[in-house]
């Protein structure tokens, strides 16, 4: 958070996943965070910090890709496939698109994407 905060940011949307509590995964992959706490965690901490946060459901954020607005398919291991010709791992593409919705604001320049895909107009924000 001291990080955060070091570099001005002010704002913070932060991913809630919507019927979290439904999914109680497997022997390998059970369900053990309470998000709640977590999530009351996190903002506690941002507030301490001065930094607004604002919670946005996640529900069907990987759907579509966040450059193109088109249905996207998705591969094992996190991968989505745009029908436009570019790969990118489904939780970056939730994460793109979470920063797409409703007031978020949409990140120029993210270091991690490559260079190479082109970005729709219809994108907020640009």
């Amino acid at each position: 958070m001291l990080a955060l905060w070091q570099l001005g940011v002010s704002t913070v949307y932060l991913g809630y996943p919507y019927f979290i509590s439904q999914d109680k995964g497997n022997k390998f992959t059970s369900n053990i965070w309470s998000y709640r706490k977590l999530i009351e965690a996190i903002v506690y901490k941002l507030y301490e910090y001065g930094i607004n946060v604002f919670l946005v459901v996640e529900y069907n954020t990987s759907r579509f890709c966040a450059f193109h607005d088109v249905l996207v398919e998705r591969k094992p291991r996190g991968v989505i496939n745009c029908p436009l010709g570019h790969k990118l791992h489904s939780d970056v593409n939730g994460a793109l698109n979470i920063g797409n919705k409703e007031d978020c604001k949409r990140i120029k320049e993210a270091p991690f994407l490559s260079r190479n895909v082109k970005r729709s107009n219809s994108l907020k924000g640009e």
